[in-house]
């Protein structure tokens, strides 16, 4: 969740106008929301659509106002395909995306700014000189710059602009770019003997550093990393816990100085926990813990108030449905479990990030409703232990901590991209939505 604090502290100034909602929000297509964001007058849903002929995905963003009422909406594309990962708002209400676009032998990293009625402002690709780039999240700077984190895949390419897929190597990545969208730096992780690397997620300090995690895997072992950066990508300090069985996905601020990293405990081969930790700034483990039941859960982000206080949201196999469920967890500082919600529809269900606005918890995602595709949900529900909505989740304590480690980074020295895009070529289309009130 890598929304800006002032954004957060001025939306918790508005008063609630509904006392919340469930909806089903979506075109004609199939339309996943990945990303919630806030204002002070509604919520931004940022995902995506299928296009028309079902054969591409686009960009889908839409804004609704607090009672969950569509004020714009629109696709962004073109002739490929369009994805994004993350996103964050600005002070000037300006959704800045860390978006994909696939071209016919690659991908490439596609930075996006909208302003606060959705039209396009800026596009910049990246693919440093031809390698293809697979962003995960994106984070501002202090200086209105952003940074972006994900992975390179580094190609051996031959005449004729075809290269040799099985040579592909996937290098963790970290991206620092200007106000603008411009390169500034960037970096890849060049460890030997490594078959993949990644970076899942990226945090802003209160010192205007940067937590980055992710992991890369060997012939014999996944070891979890966890790097802390400034500005311009020099290496503050790094840490590593190497453990097939944990995997790191998300970190959120926590109060003061802390961070809460969320990620999966697999207990079976065909079974996963959620895991949570806290950690301070210096990356030291504070607590860590395993939440589960008898079937998969997953996580998907967290918020955490001033008072230490935790929501996280996943998903769940274990409660009454072969397919995934949304559950809400709430945890207190000292991440002992206080309860668990469940939603559904009965059919497959998503869920994103969450965000809380003035005692209300709002998260979007996808549900599989209809025979014809999926919608994006947007939910607004209480803060509350919800009794026709509780559900038991399993709590087990852990132990264990970061060890420092000294991973080889080298600066990519490459063209940003190395093809030819014009912003006209993303096309940006205003949507007609559906709005249907559930109850799930």
């Amino acid at each position: 969740m890598k929304l800006l604090l002032t954004s957060i502290l001025l939306s918790s100034l508005v008063l609630a106008t509904s006392l919340g909602f469930q909806k089903a929000i979506g075109t004609s297509a199939f339309d996943y929301g990945k990303k919630i964001l806030t204002t002070q007058d509604g919520y931004i849903v940022v995902g995506e659509k299928s296009s028309d002929d079902h054969q591409r995905k686009e960009l889908l963003v839409y804004k609704t106002d607090k009672d969950g009422n569509v004020m714009w909406a629109k696709s962004y594309g073109g002739t490929e395909t369009y994805v994004v990962n993350d996103a964050y708002l600005s002070n000037d209400n300006h959704i800045h995306l860390s978006s994909e676009r696939y071209l016919s032998n690659r991908e490439s990293l596609l930075y996006m700014e909208l302003d606060e009625n959705g039209n396009l402002q800026k596009s910049v690709p990246y693919d440093e000189g031809g390698n293809e780039i697979e962003p995960w999240a994106i984070a501002p700077t202090s200086l209105g710059g952003k940074i972006v984190v994900g992975f390179t895949k580094v190609a051996d390419f031959v005449p004729g602009g075809f290269y040799n897929a099985s040579l592909e190597t996937k290098h963790l990545y970290i991206l620092g770019m200007n106000a603008n969208g411009d390169k500034l730096w960037s970096k890849k992780l060049n460890t030997p003997n490594v078959l993949a690397s990644n970076a899942f997620d990226i945090v802003k300090t209160n010192d205007n550093h940067f937590l980055v995690i992710g992991n890369y895997l060997t012939q014999t072992e996944a070891v979890n990393i966890l790097i802390k950066i400034d500005e311009v990508g020099n290496i503050i300090w790094q840490k590593t816990y190497p453990n097939s069985t944990f995997n790191f996905r998300y970190i959120d601020q926590a109060e003061g100085n802390n961070f809460i990293i969320t990620g999966t405990a697999q207990t079976t081969a065909n079974k996963d926990d959620i895991l949570v930790l806290k950690i301070s700034d210096n990356g030291n483990v504070l607590w860590s813990k395993q939440f589960g039941n008898t079937k998969q859960e997953k996580v998907k982000g967290a918020f955490v108030l001033p008072n230490g206080e935790i929501y996280l949201s996943g998903t769940s196999k274990s409660f009454g449905s072969s397919s995934e469920q949304i559950v809400i967890l709430n945890l207190l500082a000292n991440g002992n479990l206080q309860w668990t919600n469940k939603y559904g529809t009965g059919t497959l269900d998503e869920v994103s990030n969450p965000i809380i606005d003035n005692g209300f918890l709002v998260f979007t995602g996808f549900s599989l409703r209809t025979a014809n595709g999926a919608e994006t949900l947007l939910l607004k529900v209480p803060t509350t232990n919800q009794t026709n909505k509780s559900v038991n989740m399993n709590q087990t304590n852990l132990n264990f901590n970061f060890t420092d480690s000294n991973l080889p980074f080298e600066a990519i020295n490459e063209n940003a991209f190395s093809g030819n895009y014009q912003i006209n070529q993303t096309v940006v289309s205003p949507q007609q939505l559906n709005v249907i009130d559930i109850n799930i």
